[in-house]
């Protein structure tokens, strides 16, 4: 399992060229470009901002949520 707190990842939208939706900056949290945190994350595990709801996963680098559902993708900085 790999521990995405652990280094910094551009959090992308879907596709090739994808927006830059935002950063993990060596922490457990997904801040939109303005700062904004959308996210939490736990290993592989991904929360609300609150941490009040488990929303998905991600898998090789890609967050879906737990009914497949894309979320964002993640590329290491």
């Amino acid at each position: 399992m790999k521990d995405y707190s652990k280094g910094r990842y551009a959090v992308l939208g879907h596709g090739p060229g994808a927006a830059l939706k935002g950063w993990i900056d060596n922490d457990e949290y997904v801040r939109a470009v303005s700062g904004e945190i959308l996210y939490q994350i736990e290993g592989e595990a991904v929360y609300s901002a609150g941490r009040t709801e488990r929303l998905g996963h991600i898998s090789q680098g890609v967050a879906f949520t737990d009914s497949g559902m894309f979320l964002f993708r993640l590329e290491e900085d």
